[in-house]
């Protein structure tokens, strides 16, 4: 799980708009219903391809509904773009 402010310094990285409260909502939910994070990730990643949250929390929600193949594919780029953010390393494996 990332901290605080690894999710600052990736939506700093990032620079897309994704709204603060889309993001809340999908971190709330991967603690909760990591189904539903991977259906609103997908959305926030079709309106802004470039945020690195949306494509880490896709990533961390299809691991935990089993989708392992998938998200290694998502995380694997990310991290090796990332190596400083633990939380995306940890996540990744």
């Amino acid at each position: 799980m990332q901290t605080g402010a690894d999710s600052a310094r990736m939506a700093a990285m990032a620079g897309a708009p994704v709204s603060a409260a889309q993001l809340a909502e999908a971190r709330r939910l991967l603690r909760t219903d990591p189904t539903a994070t991977v259906s609103l990730a997908r959305r926030m990643i079709a309106a802004t391809p470039s945020a690195l949250e949306p494509a880490f929390l896709l990533g961390a929600a299809l691991r935990r509904v089993g989708d392992l193949r998938g998200a290694i594919t998502v995380l694997a780029p990310l991290a090796a773009a990332r190596p400083s953010v633990w939380g995306l390393q940890y996540e990744h494996g």
